[in-house]
């Protein structure tokens, strides 16, 4: 059927044919079909129309209100969402992340995920983190920034300078006091200059004794 005019469709229409063509040359400032009612289509649906959507109310196909697909959705383009999106056991392919503006998924807002996230990737980036709460952390952590706060790690034994719960392959700067049960280095040097005036004072103050292990000159 070609109709080259308005056409109204009214309750119980049956139409039945291969196709229904719709030219609206007549009247292009307003709709071709109007449909008051439900409809139901037991065959495919195609729209020639190119027009590409830039917000809720563009495109080759406008719903005013929700719609349900019972079944696989396929995206050729951009999949934009205004308003919050729920995923339920769904898998996204596409390409790897390097940046904020790349990858499969791309949130311009937060992120909030009530369970578990786990990251199959070699690295997880952040510019900017603040964390409430414990992490756990089960394998190695790389820090290439600074760490603020307090840090909890295993009981490793060290060894050496490459052994240890704790590892540092550069310097490290405190501020403030450190306790330790001992230290094991290769060259100690003090650059406070605080006189001794008694066995409590000083820039360096033992509690106990001093061993040297090799013969060597001690210059007071």
């Amino acid at each position: 059927m070609s109709i080259s005019n308005l056409f109204f469709v009214p309750n119980d229409y049956d139409l039945y044919g291969n196709s229904l063509t719709l030219d609206n040359t007549t009247h292009p400032s307003e709709k071709a079909l109007y449909v008051n009612g439900d409809t139901v289509f037991n065959g495919i649906i195609d729209f020639h129309a190119t027009d590409n959507s830039t917000s809720p109310s563009t495109g080759a196909l406008v719903i005013n209100g929700g719609m349900g697909v019972k079944d696989d959705l396929f995206v050729g383009g951009t999949l934009t969402a205004t308003n919050i999106v729920y995923l339920e056991n769904e898998v996204v392919t596409g390409s790897n992340s390097t940046s904020t503006s790349t990858g499969a998924i791309q949130v311009i807002g937060g992120v909030g995920i009530s369970q578990n996230l786990y990251v199959g990737g070699n690295s997880v980036n952040l510019s900017n983190n603040t964390t409430y709460g414990n992490n756990t952390v089960l394998g190695n952590l790389f820090v290439g920034g600074t760490i603020n706060g307090s840090l909890k790690t295993t009981t490793i034994e060290s060894t050496s300078t490459s052994t240890g719960s704790l590892t540092v392959s550069g310097g490290v700067g405190i501020a403030k006091s450190l306790y330790c049960n001992s230290i094991n280095a290769s060259s100690l040097s003090l650059s406070d200059n605080t006189q001794s005036t008694s066995t409590s004072t000083g820039a360096l103050t033992l509690n106990g004794g001093i061993g040297i292990g090799k013969i060597g000159r001690a210059h007071v």
